[in-house]
Formats: structure tokens, sequence, C-alpha cells
């Protein structure tokens, strides 16, 4: 009867690492897949991992681009592809002005003046193995860029859609392997099949004005 248990336990693991891992796409409407894989056709898709992501530091209306908010380092550390990711994160305050100011123009009509400071929801990373930049405007949502071990990594969060499917597999994975879901949402993280020459000269150049150095 154990044998049995064990069994059907690793049986029911290797079911969802399957489906979760190897099998979204299939449940890709041609939209997402032209969104994450810029392909329809579900031919030579780059590797992708599903990963289940904590939030980032939730950013508050206190802080804000005036140039006064607290320095400070957000260690956030996941894994994705059976490697450890480990990222000490900065907010990157040097993409506004200080003096930055938005406009709404209603025709000839009028114009609204958007409040002057916008929340920080951007972060840098850099260390001797990796550099990263990290987006987290929208609730329970990341996306960005991670190089490090000669390849770049890319994440995006799942659709609305996409979660409800993998939440179908949510319960076996609590009851089976005591995996902890909370405060963590799934996102898709891919590895990049080729970056064009020049695209992320604007992240190294930041990171270089941040003195982000080694």
């Amino acid at each position: 009867m154990l044998l049995f248990v064990i069994y059907l336990q690793s049986f029911l693991l290797g079911s969802v690492h399957n489906f979760v891992i190897e099998a979204l796409h299939d449940h890709m409407t041609e939209s997402e897949l032209a969104y994450y894989f810029q392909d329809m056709q579900k031919i030579e898709l780059p590797k992708y991992d599903i990963v289940y992501l904590p939030t980032v530091e939730a950013i508050t209306e206190a802080d804000r681009f005036d140039g006064t908010e607290k320095e400070e380092m957000i260690d956030y550390t996941f894994s994705a592809f059976d490697q450890p990711v480990s990222l000490k994160l900065k907010r990157n305050k040097n993409l506004l002005a200080p003096n930055f100011k938005t406009f709404i123009r209603n025709g000839d009509e009028s114009v609204k003046i958007l409040p002057k400071y916008t929340k920080n929801c951007h972060y840098l990373h850099k260390d001797e193995i990796s550099v990263a930049a990290i987006s987290s405007c929208q609730p329970q949502s990341v996306q960005g860029i991670i190089i490090m071990n000669n390849e770049t990594l890319e994440i995006h969060p799942l659709t609305q859609r996409l979660q409800t499917v993998l939440k179908l597999r949510e319960p076996l994975l609590d009851s089976v392997s005591n995996f902890d879901l909370d405060e963590k949402v799934p996102h898709l993280v891919k590895r990049a099949s080729k970056i064009p020459a020049g695209a992320l000269d604007d992240v190294f150049l930041l990171l270089e004005i941040f003195g982000m150095e080694n």
C-alpha cells in the first residue's frame, strides 16, 4: 500500500510538472503566443519555465520621484530552469527628471496637469554574475529582463486566462507537494533567443549612472 501511495504521488507530481512547464503553450490563444513568443504557429518555441514569483514590495503613495525617498535594496530570489536567481533590486530613480510634468489635453478646450510625481516601480540590479532590469507597476505583476550565465531571461506576467488554467492544477500542487502559493503569482520566464545589437544599451547606461559597480 505504501509503495502504491509513493508511486501515485510521483505520477501526480510528474503530471503537474509536465503540464506547468512543458504544455502551457498548448493552451495559449494565437494572441498569447504572439505576445509571449512572437510565434503563433508553435514552431521552435524558446525554452520557458512557469515560475511562481513573489511580488515585489508594494510601492506606497509616499514613495515618489521627489528625490527624498530612503535608499533601499530589495532582496528578490526565485528559481528558474532549476537554477537559483538572487537579485538585489535598487530603485531606478533616473527615468524621469524631478521637474517632469504630464499634461492631458482635451482638444483646444482644457488642459489637465497630472500630479507632479509618479510612483517608482522600476528596479535595477548588478553584481559579479548578473544584471537585471525589473518593473512591478501593476498589482501582482513582474516584468523584466535578467542577464546571467551567458544567457538572457525574460519575465512576463501570465494573462488572467492562463492563470485560471494553472489554478485548476493548484489544488493538486497543494495536496501532493505542499507547494506554497501564498503571495506568489505565476509568470512565464523564457530564454531569449536573440537580442538585437544595442537593444540593452539603455539598461547598461542606467547601471553606470546609478554607480552600481561590482
